[in-house]
């Protein structure tokens, strides 16, 4: 062999060594991007996340509101049952008490029962 082939080979040889490790290297590296590959889909994901969180806090938002009004709603009926168990009348028109105004209805249906019996009631049908 000569020292030009002796020298080519050495070189060949080298350079065959390099390549190697450069693959080597670049498999490491690539293993290690694998690691990574998914980071995209994350923030992806990420994002729909947090728009998610988003639409769930206005819909908490707006039944939170619904709820105040229905407590509100609730508040008053409840003081309107407490007043009429304790009789509490509140005039709507010209009577003491609730007991006058039952009377006087009680009275008005009497009346006209009565004309009713005695044909004095009529029945007037408006368009």
């Amino acid at each position: 062999m000569s020292l030009a082939n002796l020298g080519l080979l050495v070189l060949a040889s080298g350079l065959l060594v390099a390549l190697i490790q450069s693959i080597i290297a670049e498999s490491k590296l690539r293993k290690k991007l694998r690691r990574y590959e998914g980071l995209d889909d994350l923030e992806v994901y990420q994002q729909q996340l947090k728009l998610n969180i988003n639409l769930l806090e206005n819909q908490q938002a707006t039944l939170n509101s619904k709820i105040r009004d229905s407590q509100q709603q609730f508040n008053e009926i409840d003081a309107k049952i407490y007043l009429h168990s304790i009789d509490y009348y509140e005039p709507k028109y010209d009577f003491i008490s609730a007991d006058d105004y039952i009377l006087r209805l009680k009275d008005i249906k009497l009346q006209q029962e009565t004309m009713r019996k005695n044909k004095q009631a009529y029945i007037c049908n408006t368009q």
